[in-house]
């Protein structure tokens, strides 16, 4: 019976200990198997953490190697921020990726279209991406925690809030 690929590296590893897919073909001396092999790499992701994150095991945490650099759409490293120390990874629902990135879902929205004022949005950073403004980055430690806003939503126009206004702009040909 056929296996997809997942299925079956499972079953080497779990079944099949002196398989050749775990020889390495670069070593002449010996014939490897699954328990050399797994001894190995351990070994060498110890001691890559170490080197990376130093030898206090107390201080390695996820959240060193895996953050966020904000990279400003000019292009100018000092308006540019980061890095932000990140939760989850690569295949978790808050899907990030892992490792040092400037990527991620710059957009993300849930909208309840029974009730639009229930509504909620992130955007990775802020609102603008003019430095000066208040809403340049007014976002971006929200969307690192992973948190959502309320939008300025309504159902219809009379439930929208004048106070909420902060400027108008008017363009004219």
């Amino acid at each position: 019976m056929w296996q997809s690929p997942l299925e079956y590296t499972e079953y080497i590893t779990r079944e099949v200990p002196n398989s050749p897919w775990f020889d390495n073909m670069s070593t002449t001396e010996i014939v490897e198997n699954r328990t050399i092999i797994m001894r190995r790499s351990f070994i060498d992701v110890i001691n890559k953490l170490k080197s990376d994150m130093g030898e206090n095991v107390e201080e390695w945490k996820w959240e060193k190697i895996n953050q966020l650099f904000v990279e400003h759409m000019s292009g100018i490293a000092e308006f540019s921020r980061g890095p932000y120390p990140l939760s989850g990874g690569f295949d978790t629902v808050n899907s990030w990726g892992t490792g040092k990135f400037g990527g991620g879902a710059g957009w993300r929205m849930v909208v309840d279209f029974a009730n639009l004022s229930n509504s909620r949005i992130i955007i990775a950073g802020g609102q603008s991406g003019h430095i000066t403004s208040n809403h340049c980055e007014d976002l971006l430690e929200i969307y690192v925690e992973g948190k959502y806003i309320q939008p300025l939503l309504y159902n219809t126009p009379e439930d929208f809030v004048e106070e909420k206004v902060e400027a108008i702009w008017t363009l004219k040909p």
